[in-house]
């Protein structure tokens, strides 16, 4: 079996191989035996988009380095930025330890370059090796699951990578995988982090230690990574993460399998819309790939990331058990043999690991003895590391039940309580402001790449300006159309972003909306998607609307609409958005509301440009269910978060096992709900209306005392209270942690 391949690159002279172009007139030149450092340049290897890599050695050390060295020849990326990402590619690489990542030796700056010495890899790329010969499935998916492992690694670092693809792995000889190229890796927002690195990063804020932030330098809205590998929220210009990396891992990985891309096309615009919609070519001419195999690849290909698997540990999973045990094992084997039975590749503990130990105590004559060692190695190892975590539960247990016996021990425990209950506050507060900035980044990006296309959309929205009487049938015809031009650009950010409902362009007079509500499919007649567009000086209070892009009619004064309310009409430039946004430098936010029509607790972000002379405001609804999701994930002992506005009213609620969903956390809001009779009316619950007495009192009890780490005795229980303001100052956010002590 052999990978898809457009182009075969012409190989080097000399014996070692990179992957990537040939060398051009990078801006770089080195001669033989320059030096950079303590490395002593041989002959130019090749370069990717940052930068140029050399054959390098080490004088010290006596070993080949890979040295990669900053581009200068790109007028758009000036020196600057281009230091810093490769400063970014350093820092990334260094931050995870793994035998499938190249290793970094040395960051330093020679003369106005910056570079970079690492592993230097004896191979060929992913591509190249899978054509070199002809490849069995298990030799294919050996060196797939040492590259996602390598994923996998970075991800549970807190790292996403960005750019997968088969130039960024090298094969060694003895198939040996290694994943290289992080210039463009990126922090993971918190929350989709293991907790060892929310402890560290969280200890990094405090302690002023720089971990790294490798995402800061890209513009916002833009397109960052290699677009054949592209997950669609990456083409999107939409918030990445692991579920990025995952779904480019399996379209390389489908292309290694049956020579074609994933998605088929007439046109290049299909393409992409089959690669949107996650529409993967049947199978009928790859009967080689084992059918339980098949769906795996489908899911991590999935358009909706939501739909992919939740990380990369459990796409390898789905992996090994869709090509059966007894092929695993052989992968496995072949890998610890090659690997000199290496502690690193042993089978991880979990289920694969207890149906192999069940078929060589049922079946041993069905496996060889490298097999059945791997397995006993394997199963050694899992049981020693059961063992270690009793034991030291049994001595934490020891020390909660105060086993030390001297009056000294108590008190200095104490003391560590108290501080270790600061500690629970300040992670906690670090991390759950981490996780809300990141939905209001996502929606900022959302509304700068909408910005930034602008010249594509407005055309539409000035045909959507059109004077003519209501009800006119040509009229009503050009609206239908310009909506539907709209919602190609617009409908695909709404559809994926869990977060932005509403997209709206308005001027003082006029106003289009295009809005996602899933509620409404409970309605007779139901629909999901809804544009309206008001024009105060050519309609008066009437609107027009967009049901599905399909049905199409007018809402004049009195109708009744879809959910029973009396329609009125409204002055678009009286819109709080509409006002906020134009004196904004940038993004102008309203006070978080209650939405009139999901119920959902929500806040609206606009920015002004101008056309023809006059500002336009482009804005996007954000719903802060999420925020509810978030506070309520926090799961330590004696631990609550809340957000609260400057009038105590509540925007992201505290953990409580009957909000499981997000359809969950908009009923209870929907429940605080009272008569109203629009959007800027509605009204938040307040904190007091939650029922919990203790956190009202916790928080009158240090509200004075602004953002920090505070006590407070609330019925003789001392109580640690942590206050941050969150979001933007005119947001009107601030985040409340009160903690128990331990």
């Amino acid at each position: 079996m052999k990978g898809a391949k457009d182009t075969q690159e012409e190989s080097v002279a000399e014996p070692e191989k990179v992957t990537g172009p040939r060398v051009r007139d990078s801006g770089v030149s080195l001669p033989r035996g320059s030096e950079v450092g303590r490395f002593t340049i041989e002959r130019p290897l090749g370069e990717g988009g940052m930068g140029v890599v050399f054959l390098a050695r080490d004088r010290e050390l006596d070993r080949k380095v890979a040295l990669k060295l900053l581009r200068t020849d790109r007028e758009e990326q000036p020196a600057a930025r281009a230091q810093r990402r490769m400063l970014r590619e350093a820092r990334a690489m260094a931050a995870v330890s793994h035998p499938n990542l190249v290793t970094i030796y040395e960051c330093g700056v020679y003369l106005q370059h910056v570079f970079l010495a690492i592993e230097f890899v004896d191979g060929m790329g992913l591509d190249e090796w899978v054509h070199a010969e002809p490849r069995t499935l298990e030799q294919i998916v050996d060196v797939y699951e040492q590259a996602g492992s390598a994923l996998e690694a970075l991800h549970a670092a807190g790292i996403v990578h960005r750019d997968f693809k088969p130039d960024n792995v090298l094969v060694d000889q003895e198939g040996h995988a290694k994943l290289l190229d992080l210039g463009i890796a990126r922090r993971l927002p918190l929350g989709e982090q293991v907790k060892s690195s929310v402890v560290t990063m969280a200890e990094a804020k405090r302690t002023g230690t720089d971990v790294g932030d490798f995402s800061d330098s890209f513009a916002e809205g833009a397109m960052i990574g290699t677009p054949a590998y592209m997950a669609p929220e990456q083409m999107l210009g939409g918030n990445v993460g692991p579920a990025a990396d995952q779904f480019a891992f399996a379209l390389a990985f489908y292309e290694s399998l049956c020579d074609e891309r994933p998605f088929d096309g007439r046109t290049e615009l299909e393409m992409i819309s089959n690669t949107i919609a996650g529409i993967v070519r049947p199978w009928d001419s790859h009967e080689h790939v084992p059918e339980k195999l098949r769906p795996v690849i489908e899911r991590m290909l999935a358009g909706d990331r939501k739909d992919r698997y939740p990380s990369m540990h459990a796409a390898l999973d789905a992996m090994r058990e869709a090509i059966g045990l007894r092929r695993q094992l052989r992968v496995s084997t072949d890998r610890w043999l090659r690997d000199d039975r290496s502690a690193d590749t042993l089978i991880p503990g979990g289920a694969l690991l207890r149906e192999a130990r069940e078929l060589a105590r049922k079946r041993p004559d069905s496996l060889d003895d490298d097999q059945k060692a791997l397995i006993e190695a394997s199963w050694a190892v899992a049981s020693s590391r059961k063992i270690q975590r009793r034991v030291l539960l049994g001595a934490v247990g020891a020390l909660t039940l105060g086993l030390a016996p001297t009056l000294y021990l108590l008190r200095q425990r104490t003391r560590e309580l108290d501080v270790a209950t600061r500690e629970r506050v300040l992670n906690t507060l670090d991390t759950v402001m981490a996780q809300i900035d990141a939905v209001f980044v996502e929606s900022s990006d959302t509304l700068h790449l909408m910005l930034d296309q602008r010249s594509v959309w407005m055309p539409a929205i000035t045909r959507a300006m059109a004077e003519a009487p209501v009800g006119d049938a040509a009229l009503t015809e050009l609206l239908t159309g310009a909506c539907r031009d709209l919602n190609r650009y617009f409908r695909p950010v709404l559809e994926r972003s869990p977060t932005v409902s509403s997209l709206m362009v308005a001027t003082e007079t006029f106003e289009f909306l295009a809005f996602d509500d899933a509620h409404a499919e409970q309605l007779v007649p139901s629909y999901q998607f809804y544009n309206r567009i008001v024009n105060t000086e050519t309609f008066g209070p009437a609107a027009f609307q967009l049901f599905d892009g399909e049905e199409s009619g007018w809402l004049r004064e009195g109708d009744e609409d879809r959910r029973g309310a009396e329609w009125s009409g409204y002055d678009p430039g009286q819109r709080v958005f509409v006002r906020r946004a134009l004196p904004a430098p940038a993004i102008g936010w309203t006070e978080p509301y209650l939405f009139f029509v999901t119920k959902e607790a929500g806040i609206t972000g606009g920015s002004t440009f101008d056309h023809a002379g006059s500002p336009v405001v482009l804005a996007v609804d954000v719903t802060l269910t999420d925020l509810s999701q978030i506070t309520g994930a926090v799961d330590a002992r004696g631990v609550t978060a809340f957000v609260l506005t400057r009038g105590d009213e509540v925007v992201a609620l505290p953990r409580d096992p009957a909000l499981a969903s997000r359809p969950d956390v908009v009923a209870r809001f929907a429940e605080f709900d009272a008569e109203r009779h629009g959007d800027e009316a509605a009204e938040l619950p307040r904190l007091a209306d939650l029922g919990n007495d203790r956190l009202v009192r916790a928080w009158d009890a240090v509200r004075a005392e602004g953002s920090g780490v505070h006590e407070c005795v609330i019925d003789g229980a001392p109580l640690c209270v942590g206050v941050r303001r969150v979001g933007r100052e005119e947001q009107d956010l601030t985040l409340v942690v009160v903690a128990e002590r331990a």
